[in-house]
């Protein structure tokens, strides 16, 4: 019997994103024949070990451009609402949760049940993840409190004194520091600068929308991004319509996004679709919006500079795009 392939899942239960994730990532895994492994990280650990421009306190959204802190909060709610996932915008956020991860990282790895792909992984950490991930963005739970950590260790069949768990001095509180340090040194090591992460084959993957190319990785073919909606019955007696297509020449996101636009009309049919070009100048975009007109390596940190370059590679070999090599230039 050949060995499940693998996905290392790091997480921090304060990242919404990373909330979805936890829940699409075992669905993922079974598709492909995997198994996840459950890595609690401290995502401000992430921050401060990559110099991120928020520090190691504050969210990503905190030194983004108001446009961009728009967009990013109507993305999640679009991909909450796309994935069917429960979200309740919690009244304290971001809660600081040291705690809670030290909680995961001390949590049992044994199994308890079933290891095969069908049941996936059955470890006391992916249920307690899904306790406290349920607690922070669906019951509004406050996981600075050690009562509501307690009671989410307790309905999982742990029974712990979250106390002893949390304090460094003891033997458990120590390790349980130990290990969630460890993990956070590994994600970094491993060129992570946020969550959700993804390790699968020796490469990292960032990001909710990554998952079709987490998938091709472990499968080896080729896996269509999830299709929200499908083409309505009476799409061909509907009017036409149009899709407006912003541009600019220097960006690579942009090249890849016209690249896809034949295949996605043609997903429509029989609907039919007006495609507006409009071409744009990124840098006044840039300079309306708040965002500092300069190459991007240098107002993103490193780690984040060299995934991008990595990540477009993924796309462009995940669709079978050509691309001449001016990435370096571009980014």
């Amino acid at each position: 019997m050949k060995p499940l392939k693998e996905i290392i899942f790091y997480y921090d239960v304060v990242c919404p994103f990373a909330y979805a994730a936890s829940r699409l990532v075992e669905g993922m895994a079974r598709r492909a024949g995997a198994r996840v492994r459950w890595r609690p990280v401290l995502l401000g650990g992430l921050y401060e070990a990559t110099e991120a421009p928020q520090g190691k306190d504050n969210s990503a959204t905190s030194v983004m451009a108001p446009a961009r802190k728009m967009v990013t909060a109507n993305d999640l709610q679009i991909q909450f609402q796309r994935y069917r996932i429960p979200f309740n915008s919690p009244s304290r956020n971001p809660q600081k949760t040291l705690n809670a991860m030290r909680l995961l990282a001390a949590a049992p790895q044994d199994q308890r049940g079933p290891t095969d792909v069908a049941d996936g992984d059955t470890s006391m950490r992916r249920e307690l993840t899904h306790a406290l991930y349920r607690a922070y963005w669906v019951e509004d739970q406050d996981l600075t409190d050690s009562k509501v950590l307690e009671k989410a260790a307790r309905d999982v069949g742990w029974s712990i004194s979250v106390p002893e768990v949390l304090n460094s001095a003891t033997t458990q509180g120590s390790r349980a520091a130990a290990v969630l340090r460890a993990n956070t040194e590994e994600a970094v090591g491993r060129g992570a600068f946020g969550v959700p992460s993804f390790w699968v084959n020796d490469r990292l993957y960032w990001g909710l929308d990554r998952f079709a190319l987490v998938e091709s990785e472990l499968t080896g073919h080729h896996v269509p991004l999830f299709r929200a909606a499908k083409v309505p019955e009476d799409a061909a007696t509907r009017p036409e319509q149009t899709l407006t297509i912003y541009f600019d020449f220097s960006s690579p996101w942009t090249f890849l996004g016209v690249t896809q636009i034949p295949a996605l009309l043609e997903s429509l049919r029989p609907l039919r679709v007006r495609v507006e070009w409009v071409p744009i100048l990124l840098g006044a975009v840039f300079k309306a919006i708040g965002t500092p007109v300069v190459r991007s390596h240098a107002v993103i940190v490193r780690a984040l500079c060299a995934w991008v370059q990595v990540n477009v590679h993924c796309h462009l070999f995940s669709g079978s795009i050509f691309f001449s090599g001016m990435m370096r230039a571009l980014i």
